[in-house]
């Protein structure tokens, strides 16, 4: 019976707590709903001033060179930081390089940004401006990065433009019609209709025209940008970047494929061409060569002699010529060996980003080419880092020893194949003479 009493008195108690909790909380519930109220107004002004945000996305198909295979794999081995195929990485380093985005910004003319409010937020006109700035990025070395100029167009003919700031000590704020020169300090500019935008109710808006520094702009850009591979393919690169104005963004990304692939051509044609010019200089000196042996073979066949020899004699001649044709590609090969190994002494990134291929001298070595070809991308991803500004990289450091390595090993192999090489015109020379 106690206990029947006990645990009544004990219920009795806990009702009342929980009683006493909820007045005490009624009491307060303007209070919270008055906090709610604020969260769902503040969360409310959030979303509305935020602008949507966008995945901008693209693959880019890293084509294999077909006789050479990863640039670094024989060089280095097994060393963890470039254990791993890296050649998308190292095309990725090349996306992110500052000299390219920046002349792609540069091309791409994104230092002028044009806006108006909608609602709570203010959004970017990109290719939809009614209004356009003119201006000569010649001439105008200085444009005013620190300042919005607000134009309003008025009428069909006139706007009103104001300066949020002084530009070298002036400001404007007044009326001025399209298509006429406007002077803002050192700055002259224009205003234009843009006639591939929507125009007839460009009167009911203010647009704000801001400038943008290449230089900055490329450093938010390198930073947007983000690169994968796709798991289990190596050879296809994923880029994306995360916007507001997802079509600026597409143009931009590919712009840069387009410069990306117009680089590695003036590459590939600085290498053809210094190709040619050593094939040139060296077709010179056989030509003379050549010259000077036709001359004499021609004098020998008009002599009396030439009228004696019997038709062994003959195939003789006719031996000798061959095994001196055969002799000359001998010896384009042996001077492409003592350019090689010149180049490799003097360790000039410009000389080594220029090497001239073995196989454009008939010289079919694959492990000779595979070396030549690794010697050359090391350099032209170490010169991009450079350009990029990254001097201090921990890559460029391992850039430098994998060069050392692979200048080590390219040196002993075009020694030997320099022995050989010559070990054969030895034996073509004592051919001739015999």
């Amino acid at each position: 019976m106690q206990e029947e009493q006990l645990l009544d008195s004990s219920e009795r108690q806990e009702i009342s707590k929980f009683k006493e909790t909820i007045v005490s909380h009624l009491k307060k519930w303007p209070w919270i709903a008055l906090c709610v109220f604020v969260c769902v107004v503040v969360s409310y002004f959030y979303l509305e001033s935020k602008p949507n945000q966008y995945k901008v996305e693209s693959k880019v198909y890293i084509k294999k060179n077909q006789q050479f295979s990863d640039p670094n794999e024989l060089l280095i081995g097994g060393r963890n930081s470039f254990r791993r195929s890296s050649r998308i990485d190292d095309e990725a380093i090349i996306f992110k390089s500052f000299p390219l985005i920046r002349s792609t910004l540069k091309e791409l003319k994104f230092d002028v940004t044009y806006r108006k409010k909608e609602g709570l937020r203010t959004i970017e006109l990109y290719k939809k401006s009614p209004i356009i700035l003119g201006f000569d990025r010649k001439l105008n070395a200085q444009i005013p990065l620190e300042i919005n100029i607000e134009v309003s167009p008025s009428s069909v003919n006139d706007f009103r433009l104001v300066t949020s700031a002084p530009f070298e000590e002036e400001s404007l704020d007044g009326i001025y019609k399209f298509n006429q020169p406007i002077q803002l300090g050192s700055f002259s500019f224009e205003i234009r209709k843009n006639s591939d935008a929507e125009t007839s109710s460009m009167f009911d808006d203010t647009y704000f025209v801001s400038f943008n520094s290449i230089e900055t702009i490329s450093y938010s850009y390198r930073n947007m940008l983000n690169f994968e591979e796709i798991e289990g393919v190596s050879s296809i690169l994923t880029m994306s970047m995360n916007t507001s104005v997802p079509e600026k963004s597409i143009d931009f990304i590919n712009s840069l494929i387009h410069k990306y692939i117009e680089q590695n051509l003036d590459e590939k044609n600085k290498v053809a061409e210094n190709t040619v010019a050593f094939i040139d200089r060296q077709l010179e000196i056989i030509s003379d060569s050549l010259n000077n042996k036709e001359a004499n073979l021609e004098d020998f066949k008009s002599s009396d002699q030439m009228a004696s020899l019997s038709m062994e004699g003959q195939m003789l001649i006719e031996k000798y010529s061959e095994i001196e044709t055969e002799k000359a590609g001998y010896e384009i090969r042996q001077q492409y060996y003592d350019y090689l190994k010149g180049s490799l002494k003097n360790k000039d990134g410009k000389n080594l980003e220029n090497l001239i291929a073995p196989s454009a001298f008939g010289i079919q070595d694959l492990i000779i080419n595979d070396l030549v070809r690794r010697l050359i991308d090391l350099n032209l991803s170490k010169r991009k880092l450079v350009q990029d500004g990254n001097t201090k990289s921990p890559l460029i450091v391992q850039i430098e020893s994998a060069t050392d390595d692979l200048t080590r090993t390219l040196e002993g192999s075009i020694n030997n194949l320099s022995k050989a090489n010559k070990i054969v015109l030895n034996t073509l020379t004592k051919e001739q003479k015999r």
